[in-house]
């Protein structure tokens, strides 16, 4: 399931004098400076003592929860979020943005029918929220309902033109469809709404990687990691960019730096692989490689690439173990064929390798039309 972008959503809490100093303004004040700041797990912390303190009023317990929901969340701590929207909606289960932002926690774990059934409890209590069309569109996002997720931002979009998270989905949404003109439209309408959208900056700075125009793409996913320091697919892509530029080492760095925030960052594994194998570091790149299928024993590519190691170091057996494997997977993978038929030839096999051949020319004619 495609990661959803989670838009912190930082409720004001009334500074009123808390009974007995117990609770303090300054307190209060470092919770949500944290949570503003994206400093999560010191936001916690934070708001978990003023709750545990007991001394503040409804109205300043529900804020503090949803406060606290949010960080949890964006660690991805789903199931302490989903405690406090609980605790959220027990002090007052009118109100339809608890339900919209659960129904997004409920997408992010992949619980699409709890997500749907949170998203339509918020349209019901208030059919006007454009937050619920926009965390519905999320939910058929992720469950791959395209035509569904575009009419629920549509609305949302229609009830709050100022919405720069839609446009940021919406555009998301585009680009997943290879819609590259309609999805650079959204996510400049983002930036132009709100130019601190860190992610938008990432989504835009990948077509202009698509599109060749590099220097685009490396100024936009500069400004992504000056917003956000922890935005590991931007490290990713600007990885795959300057391996696409032939700089290997700052391909690394990057991909090092994507891989301390997301180890099983698989893409990255298997491009940090490539990356290695491009400097003639090969055990280093089958290291890669191994960890990747490890994590998803599915992903063929992963296993195109070990094949293509192990092919360059002249085992040619194991090779066309990962070659099969890879094929197994993705029938219609061209690259596969005609490694393969590179090793079948370096085994004196020309009736095998000419069959591998013709195949994959046949892909590569097929994806032309």
């Amino acid at each position: 399931m495609s990661r959803l972008p989670l838009v912190m959503v930082v409720l004001a809490l009334m500074l009123t004098a808390c009974a007995s100093g117990k609770v303090t303004h300054n307190e209060l004040r470092q919770a949500q400076g944290a949570t503003t700041a994206g400093r999560y797990e010191e936001a916690i912390r934070y708001w978990n003592k003023v709750i545990k303190a007991g001394k503040l009023t409804d109205r300043q317990l529900l804020a503090a929860y949803l406060s606290q929901a949010e960080a949890y969340a964006a660690l991805g701590q789903y199931q302490a979020a989903l405690k406090d929207y609980g605790q959220a909606l027990r002090l007052n289960s009118k109100d339809a943005g608890i339900y919209s932002k659960r129904g997004r926690v409920y997408t992010l774990m992949g619980d699409y029918q709890r997500a749907f059934e949170d998203c339509d409890r918020a349209l019901q209590l208030k059919p006007d929220s454009a937050e619920a069309y926009l965390n519905r569109g999320g939910a058929y996002r992720a469950q791959g309902d395209y035509p569904r997720a575009l009419a629920d931002y549509d609305q949302a979009l229609q009830l709050n033109p100022e919405l720069a998270t839609a446009y940021l989905q919406r555009g998301s949404l585009y680009l997943q469809q290879g819609q590259y003109p309609q999805a650079l439209e959204n996510y400049d309408k983002a930036l132009r709404l709100d130019d601190k959208l860190a992610k938008a900056y990432t989504k835009r700075g990948l077509i202009y990687q698509t599109q060749r125009q590099y220097q685009k793409a490396i100024a936009d996913f500069e400004r992504a990691l000056r917003l956000d320091s922890n935005d590991a697919e931007a490290y990713g892509q600007l990885g795959a960019l300057y391996a696409t530029l032939g700089q290997y080492q700052q391909a690394v760095d990057n991909y090092d730096q994507a891989l301390r925030l997301n180890p099983d960052y698989i893409e990255v594994l298997n491009n940090r692989g490539l990356a290695y194998q491009s400097q003639g570091e090969i055990q280093r790149a089958l290291e890669e490689y191994d960890r990747a299928v490890s994590l998803n024993s599915n992903y063929a590519i992963a296993w195109l690439n070990r094949g293509y190691a192990y092919y360059t170091l002249g085992q040619y057996p194991q090779a066309l173990e990962n070659y099969d494997r890879a094929i197994q997977l993705d029938p219609n993978l061209a690259t596969a064929y005609s490694n393969r038929g590179r090793t079948y030839t370096a085994l004196g096999q020309p009736e095998r390798a000419g069959e591998d051949f013709d195949k994959a020319r046949q892909l590569l004619a097929e994806e032309r039309r």
